[in-house]
């Protein structure tokens, strides 16, 4: 049986090492994923451009991860107030989503949820779609 500290390492967001996913933001030509994250980033600031940004509007990042768009959703529209949620172990989450997928916020809290590069992690994506979007405003 191997040892574990030959186990591969869960590594989580925190302070300290943000940048271990690379730059999701401004990715560099080098990147994997490139091209499909510089998409990601002008369809998320295409949508943003509809955002009343004269009013506070509420964003939860759910899935947060690192915040790789936390600074271009700040920047967008200043008077957004952004909060993550991601699994527990993620210092950088302001809010923890359970083990079994629920996230214990009211409903009405946010007014517009972002989620990215997370449908792929999920193990019931019927159950993480119904949390993350119940009767919220989707971005989309």
């Amino acid at each position: 049986m191997p040892s574990a500290e030959n186990q591969p390492q869960m590594r989580m967001a925190t302070p300290g090492n943000q940048s271990w996913r690379g730059n999701r933001l401004y990715p560099s030509k080098m990147h994997d994923r490139y091209y499909t994250l510089n998409l990601l980033r002008e369809e998320l600031l295409a949508s943003l451009k509809s955002i009343d940004c004269s009013q506070p509007t509420r964003v939860l990042d759910f899935g947060c991860g690192n915040m790789p768009y936390k600074p271009l959703l700040e920047q967008t529209c200043r008077s957004l107030i952004y909060s993550g949620a991601d699994l527990d172990g993620n210092a950088l989450a302001d809010f923890v989503i359970r083990g079994d997928g629920h996230l214990e916020v009211p409903d009405d809290q946010f007014d517009i949820v972002v989620s990215t590069q997370v449908l792929e992690h999920v193990a019931d994506p019927q159950l993480y779609l119904a949390e993350a979007f119940p009767s919220r405003a989707v971005a989309w």
